[in-house]
């Protein structure tokens, strides 16, 4: 007689892999939601129950049910094509862009360039099983869920989430695409991997790992770049500093703009005015020196009369002297 089925043998007739697939993605999501309690976190609604079954209608107008449904679909098609799954986990400043970075779950893009920091990584795949036959050394799906849980509640989010009972001055993002997708950011320390027992299914294996930042006491600071103080100001702000620091910097003379009188007699004195240097310490007196010059030159001016005129009277003198002399 063949021996009796135990029960983990029957559940692992039962449990679906597409079904594990989706429930690990959603426990991930949605076990560490923040919540101003003692406790610091709760639950989602599509959480995975450790027991019994999840009753749950989903609504479309709050937001974790829009991130699952996006969830759910972005998951089918990684399932349809047997492609892995992988799933950040970051912080980014509590502010509106980093309100804008929660609602999207779906890329490893990001839309701002705020501080944020890469908290876990993990990597979920199904492999198949070359036979039936049972493998030593492997968990069922069930026990396979629960160990992720139980890393899930004393992780490092876990423990901030406590410490600050759910105020975390930070938004929990999520990103899930494709391993082989392009990504911007890595961890900003040598991450320590651990990875999960293999989950035995009928015909497939469930394998998951996850790289998470080394323990920190106290909580990432994260800063949004329109916070005030922080040294990045806009380009055009910047730009209208600039010009009037060149205008500050244009020298002023005085009566830079009067009219030189064209005269000999000023033409002299400009020649002489030429030879003033202009220090620190004699500007004030070679600045004295020229109004007294221009004073002169106006004075010579007004009490001879311009050169044309002179030359004008010359010649009519000269005529009447030519006259007189050549008269009978």
């Amino acid at each position: 007689m063949k021996p009796e089925k135990g029960p983990n043998e029957m559940e692992e007739k039962m449990f679906d892999p597409q079904e594990l697939f989706t429930e690990i993605a959603l426990l991930i999501t949605e076990a560490r939601i923040p919540d101003m309690s003692p406790k610091g976190r709760i639950e989602g609604p599509h959480c995975p129950p450790a027991k019994g079954v999840r009753y749950h209608e989903c609504d479309r107008h709050k937001l974790q049910c829009r991130r699952a449904s996006d969830l759910a679909s972005v998951q089918e098609v990684l399932w349809v094509n047997q492609i892995p799954m992988r799933i950040d986990v970051l912080l980014f400043p509590d502010c509106e862009h980093g309100y804008r970075e929660e609602v999207v779950i779906e890329g490893a893009t990001f839309s701002c360039e705020d501080d944020f920091l890469l908290l876990e990584r993990w990597d979920v795949q199904l492999v198949k099983k070359r036979s039936s036959e049972r493998l030593e050394g492997f968990v069922n799906g069930r026990t396979h869920l629960q160990m992720i849980q139980s890393y899930l509640h004393f992780s490092q989010l876990s423990s901030w989430l406590i410490s600050t009972q759910g105020c975390l001055p930070a938004r929990v993002v999520y990103r899930i695409y494709a391993p082989g997708e392009a990504v911007g950011y890595s961890f900003s320390h040598l991450p320590v991997v651990h990875s999960f027992p293999s989950a035995e299914l009928d015909f497939a294996i469930m394998q998951s790992s996850v790289a998470h930042l080394p323990r920190q006491e106290k909580v990432a600071s994260l800063r949004c770049r329109t916070e005030p103080g922080t040294d990045e100001k806009p380009i055009r702000q910047r730009k209208t500093l600039d010009e009037s620091k060149i205008k500050r910097s244009k020298p002023k003379f005085e009566n830079s703009n009067n009219p030189v009188p064209s005269t000999s007699k000023l033409s002299e004195s400009e020649g002489k005015n030429d030879r003033f240097t202009f220090t620190d310490k004699n500007q004030t007196a070679t600045s004295l020196e020229k109004k007294n010059t221009w004073k002169s030159n106006e004075d010579i001016l007004t009490q001879k009369p311009p050169i044309g005129r002179k030359n004008c009277e010359d010649k009519k003198a000269t005529n009447q002297e030519s006259v007189l002399l050549h008269a009978p």
